[in-house]
C-alpha cells in the first residue's frame, strides 16, 4: 500500500462519525481520495461523487477502507499520548469526579455540583485543547438546541458556560449509561423483542418531540442515547442536529456515523427531512434485535455503496433472528424503506405502532396484495413473558387418546354401547376439570391469552355436551355421529384464539372445520378413531409449543436480569 494520511473521528464504541484523507501516490486512488476530502469540506452535496468514483472501482474499495481503518488507530494513538486529564480539576463551579466517555469532538465527565449536592454529567470539549472556532460554535448551539426542549426521553441542559479549557455543558447524570455501553454489558446480545420495542417507542416519542420543534438529530445511534437509573432511554447529542425550514429541508451535507445513515443522508443530498431520523431508528430497532446493524459484515464503503443502491433491499431481521414477531419485524422494515416517502410519516406514528404491538394488536401496514396481509395474519404472535398453560394440552392429549381409543374399539367389536358412552362421558368430565384445575392455580394464569383460552375451553366443553344431549334424546342418532360436531366446535374455537394469540391458530381451526367437512366421505364407524388422532395429533404440537414459549420467556427474562 501506498503511503497517504487520513484523519477520521471515532468515538469509544466505535462508531466512524466523519473522515478526511489526504493524498496517495496511487493516481486513481489518489483521485478518490481527493474526492472524500472535497466532499467534506464543502457541504454542497459533493459525496454523490464519491459513491459514484466507488460504483467504478469497486477493485479500490478495500485499499480505500484500509486508509480509514489505519486513520483510526492514529487517531486512538494519539488520544492515548495526548491525556489531559480533568479528574480532580472544578469546571465552572462543578468538580470533576471522573471520565464517563468520549467522543469525535467531546469528553464528558462525572461530577459533583456541592450547590446543590449532586452529581451531574459534565461535557467539554476535546481536553488537549485543541478544537476550532467550527466546533466551539458547533458545541454552544448543541447547548441551544437542548435547551430548548423539554421531553422526558431527551436529555435536559441543567446550565452552560465557557472556561479558560473552552465551552461546557451540564446535564443530568445517567446512571444507566449509554445504550451502547448497556448492550455490550450483555450476556446476550439480542434484546427480547418486548423490551426493544419499549425502548424504540420511547426514543421515537423524545425524537418526535424535537421534530415538532422544527429539529432532526442526524446521529442517533446507540452511543448517543443514554439511559437512566431505570434503563429508560434519553436522545442526547445534539451537535450534529440541523433545523428544518418550512418545507421540512435542511441543508445537510453529510454528517453523522454511516451505519446508522439514511441512503439520502449517505448521498450526501442537501434535503434532509425528518425520514433520515426514522432510518436510524429502525438501523437501532434492528440491532436491538439481532446484535447487529443491517450492514455489519461490510467495511464503511462496502456500506455506502450497499445503503445508496436501491436494488438492494436491508436484510431482513427475520433472517438473522426468526423467533421476532412478524409485525415488530415489519415494523423496523418499514423504518428501513430505501426511499424516504416509504417509511413512517412520523417518529410518533412509529410510536403509535410500538404501542399497538405492546398491547398485543395487530399492525395495519398499507397492504401490498392479498398474500402480504395472508402472510402477516398468519405470522403475527403476541410477545408473552411466559405460558405456564403448557401443561394443560399435554394431559389433554393423554386423556383424548384413552376416552376416544375407547370408543373406538368399542364401536368396531359391538360393546354394549353403554361402555362408549361412558367413556365420553369420562372425556368430557376430563376436559372440563383439566380447565378448572388450570383455573384454580390462580397465579399461574400469567397473561390474558391464558385468561381468555380458558373461557373458550368451556365453551367448546359445553357446545359438545349439547352435542351429546342430542345424541342421547329418544330419535337421536348414535355415539359416532358426534364426531363431526365435535370437529367443528373445536376447530371454531381453534381460530378464535388467532384473534388474540397467534395467527397460525387460524389455520389450525380452518383445518379441523374442513376436516369436518369431509368426514362424511369415508364411515362413520372410523369417525371416533380419525377425530381422536387428529385431536390428540394437534394438543401434543400446542403443548411443546407453548412449552417453548414458556422456556424462552424465561431465558429472556433471566438474561434482561443479567
Amino acid at each position: 500500500m501506498t503511503p497517504g494520511i487520513l484523519i477520521m473521528s471515532e468515538d469509544q464504541a466505535g462508531d466512524t462519525t466523519v473522515y478526511v484523507s489526504a493524498s496517495t501516490s496511487d493516481s486513481v486512488l489518489g483521485a478518490g481520495l481527493a474526492l472524500v476530502h472535497a466532499a467534506e469540506e464543502s457541504d454542497s452535496g459533493g459525496w454523490k461523487a464519491v459513491i459514484d468514483w466507488m460504483g467504478a472501482n469497486p477493485h479500490l474499495a478495500a485499499e480505500l477502507a484500509q486508509h480509514i481503518a489505519d486513520a483510526a488507530g492514529v487517531g486512538r494513538l494519539l488520544t492515548r499520548q495526548n491525556p489531559t486529564d480533568r479528574v480532580g480539576r472544578w469546571v465552572g463551579g462543578y468538580e470533576i469526579l471522573s471520565e464517563l466517555g468520549r467522543g469525535g469532538m467531546g469528553v464528558v465527565y462525572r461530577a459533583r455540583d456541592h450547590a446543590l449536592n449532586r452529581d451531574v454529567a459534565v461535557k467539554l470539549l476535546r481536553a488537549d485543547g485543541g478544537f476550532t472556532a467550527v466546533e466551539a460554535a458547533r458545541f454552544r448551539y448543541e447547548a441551544e438546541v437542548v435547551a430548548s426542549l423539554k421531553h422526558s426521553n431527551i436529555v435536559t441542559v441543567l446550565a452552560y458556560g465557557e472556561t479558560d479549557g473552552g465551552p461546557y455543558l451540564v446535564m443530568p447524570l445517567m446512571a444507566g449509561g449509554s445504550m451502547a455501553a448497556w448492550l455490550k454489558r450483555r450476556t446476550d446480545d439480542k434484546v427480547a423483542p418486548k423490551r426493544a420495542a419499549e425502548m424504540l417507542r420511547d426514543v421515537a416519542l423524545g425524537v418526535h418531540h424535537a421534530h415538532q420543534r422544527g429539529l432532526i438529530h442526524r446521529d442517533l445511534k446507540p452511543g448517543n442515547l443514554l439511559l437512566d437509573a431505570d434503563d429508560t432511554p434519553h436522545v442526547a447529542d445534539f451537535g450534529l442536529a440541523r433545523r428544518l425550514d418550512a418545507t421540512l429541508s435542511t441543508a445537510a451535507g453529510i454528517a453523522g456515523t454511516v451505519a446508522y445513515m439514511a441512503p439520502e443522508q449517505g448521498r450526501g443530498e442537501r434535503q434532509l427531512t425528518t425520514a433520515a431520523d426514522l432510518y436510524a431508528l429502525g438501523v437501532i430497532l434492528f440491532e436491538l434485535l439481532t446484535g447487529k446493524v443491517p450492514y455489519a459484515d461490510s467495511d464503511v464503503p462496502g456500506i455506502l455503496l450497499r445503503l445508496t443502491d436501491e436494488d438492494e433491499p436491508v436484510p431482513p431481521v427475520s433472517q438473522r433472528r426468526p423467533d421476532v414477531p412478524a409485525d415488530l419485524a415489519a415494523v423496523c422494515a418499514k423504518c428501513l424503506e430505501k426511499r424516504p416517502a416509504d417509511r413512517y410519516s412520523s417518529a410518533l406514528e412509529l410510536a403509535e405502532d410500538l404501542v399497538k404491538f405492546l398491547a398485543g394488536e395487530p399492525i395495519n401496514h398499507s397492504q401490498r396484495g392479498w398474500f402480504t396481509g395472508l402472510t402477516r395474519a398468519l405470522g403475527w404472535r403476541r410477545e408473552l413473558p411466559s405460558m405456564g398453560s403448557w401443561w394443560a394440552p399435554l394431559c389433554g392429549a393423554v386423556s383424548t387418546f384413552a376416552a376416544l381409543g375407547v370408543i373406538q374399539i368399542a364401536v368396531l367389536c359391538g360393546a354394549p354401547p353403554w361402555l362408549g358412552w361412558a367413556a365420553m362421558g369420562y372425556y368430557l368430565t376430563a376436559w372440563l376439570l383439566l380447565v378448572r384445575l388450570f383455573q384454580a392455580l390462580g397465579p399461574r394464569i400469567r397473561n390474558p391469552v391464558e385468561k381468555a383460552s380458558a373461557a373458550l375451553q368451556y365453551g367448546m366443553a359445553l357446545a359438545s355436551a349439547a352435542v351429546i344431549a342430542v345424541q342421547l334424546s329418544p330419535g337421536g342418532g348414535s355415539i359416532e355421529a358426534c364426531f363431526q360436531p365435535f370437529c367443528a366446535i373445536v376447530g371454531l374455537g381453534v381460530f378464535a384464539h388467532g384473534v388474540f394469540y397467534w395467527g397460525g391458530m387460524y389455520a389450525a381451526g380452518m383445518a379441523f372445520m374442513a376436516f369436518a367437512a369431509v368426514m362424511p366421505l369415508y364411515p362413520v364407524r372410523y369417525w371416533p378413531g380419525t377425530y381422536g388422532a387428529v385431536n390428540v395429533a394437534f394438543q401434543l404440537w400446542v403443548g411443546f409449543h407453548l412449552l417453548r414459549v414458556h422456556r424462552q420467556g424465561r431465558s429472556v427474562s433471566t438474561s434482561d436480569i443479567a
